[in-house]
């Protein structure tokens, strides 16, 4: 199923969608198992990336830890879903310290990860002798009922206007 990007610019900054967000069952940066629907009642930003990524991650990252300043007080969960877990693991505890008590890294095994991107549409691959993973910047914010709502490619990361987005989620 290929997204269908729709975007009336004078209504919305991300593009807006509503579809259900698909489930998963990972593991937290505290080795704690964890479901898409531990964080229902929450408004949720969604990222897929890997800490050594030097290209979409980044302004990603850079994104989530302005959200999670400015809206600190807020009903929001940041979760960076880890598509190399292999590396990412050993790492994900001392990453997420950055973010405070609303972050979780999530990694599993590779067949987990797969599962998990192929069902966001996600779709990583690695260049042959190279340690860089090319995957999409996107980030999902999804409702308190885990539906997604907006989609913002990785070019769109003003935060401002995501909060605009974040926002009329409580329209």
């Amino acid at each position: 199923m290929a997204y269908l990007f729709w975007n009336e610019r004078s209504q919305t900054y991300g593009y807006s969608v509503s579809r259900e967000a698909k489930d998963f069952f990972l593991e937290d940066q505290t080795n704690t198992k964890r479901s898409l629907k531990d964080f229902l009642g929450n408004k949720i930003f969604l990222f897929f990336g890997y800490i050594q990524c030097k290209t979409a991650c980044p302004p990603s990252i850079g994104a989530f830890l302005s959200l999670s300043k400015r809206l600190k007080e807020e009903n929001v969960i940041f979760i960076f879903i880890s598509i190399d877990p292999k590396r990412d693991k050993q790492n994900s505890y001392e990453f997420s310290k950055y973010f405070g008590d609303k972050f979780f890294l999530l990694t599993g095994n590779q067949k987990q990860i797969e599962d998990v991107t192929n069902s966001y549409e996600i779709f990583p691959y690695k260049e042959i002798g190279s340690d860089e993973i090319n995957h999409a910047g996107h980030i999902f914010l999804i409702d308190t009922s885990l539906r997604i709502r907006y989609i913002y490619p990785s070019n769109f990361r003003d935060i401002s206007r995501i909060m605009e987005d974040f926002y009329k989620l409580d329209i």
